[in-house]
């Protein structure tokens, strides 16, 4: 159960960051950090049963692997989204030559 507040305060740290943070690379950054705290609950439910692993030759109730595929997915899809994410702020970037999204907000509202 341990683990499972500590997903939380990692979700929660990440969120405050969103919310709080003015620089997209530091956003961003906190985006990773919730989405880690995704991962560890996952892993959490997923361990709360104590079951072997599957690949051993034992008789017994055998862990489900469904999470295990569901994490990984988890981990690659949030690398890609990161990676085009952070390409996406250099082009920002090198086009309005700032990374404030209160300037770059303001930016908007001007051209509009």
């Amino acid at each position: 159960m341990i683990y499972i507040a500590i997903a939380v305060v990692i979700f929660a740290i990440g969120g405050i960051g969103i919310i709080w943070k003015d620089n997209i690379l530091l956003k961003l950054l906190s985006l990773g950090i919730m989405n880690a705290g995704v991962v560890v609950l996952f892993v959490s439910i997923a361990g709360l049963k104590h079951r072997i692993p599957a690949i051993l030759n034992t008789n017994g109730p055998y862990a489900d692997p469904l999470p295990q595929a569901v994490i990984i997915t988890s981990i690659v899809i949030g690398f890609a989204t990161m990676s085009l994410a952070l390409v996406f702020t250099m082009l920002i970037s090198l086009k309005k030559g700032t990374l404030s999204s209160k300037k770059l907000q303001e930016d908007i509202d001007r051209e509009h």
